[in-house]
Order: structure tokens, then C-alpha cells, then sequence
């Protein structure tokens, strides 16, 4: 039925939020950071594009390094990780 297939549809969209959110949780806390063309490879959207604004503002902020491949916390980053990984929400 159609509400079976909406609710199915809500649950992947949920699902799919979910593992976005686990990538940079996981990702971030590591010291080489997360790799761009991995986000890109689990959620087929292009990862500087998706998080342009957020990525600048971060950058700026000194809460991040970043590389053509990777985005990584910087020691001010890791004090704020939460309040990084919020930006990636």
C-alpha cells in the first residue's frame, strides 16, 4: 500500500541520515580525518559542493584542516568536535 511504501521510503531516508551522521562522528575523531571521495562513494553526492558553506566557515574558524582528499580537525577542532560535527548535519 502507499502508506507502507512512505513509511518505507521515511525509514531509508532516516537510515541514510543515520550512516551520514556515523561517518563524521567516527571519521572526525580520527587524526587523518575523512576522506572526501569515501563520503562521496557512500552517499553519491559530491561531498564540497554538499558542504561548501560549512567547510569555509570551519576552515575559517581554525577548526579543520583540509586537503583536495581529506577533512581533518585541527586541536582547536578537536575541542570543539561536537559543535564541528553539528556543521556536517
Amino acid at each position: 500500500s502507499r502508506a507502507q511504501g512512505d513509511s518505507a521510503q521515511r525509514r531509508d531516508i532516516v537510515g541514510r541520515e543515520q550512516a551520514r551522521t556515523e561517518f563524521f562522528f567516527l571519521g572526525l575523531r580520527l587524526k587523518e580525518g575523512i576522506s572526501k571521495a569515501r563520503f562521496e562513494q557512500l552517499f553519491e553526492e559530491p561531498f564540497d559542493i554538499r558542504y561548501k558553506t560549512a567547510l569555509n566557515e570551519l576552515r575559517r574558524e581554525g577548526l579543520i584542516a583540509e586537503t583536495e582528499q581529506r577533512v581533518a580537525l585541527t586541536t582547536k577542532g578537536f575541542l570543539f568536535a561536537d559543535t564541528v560535527m553539528a556543521s556536517f548535519e
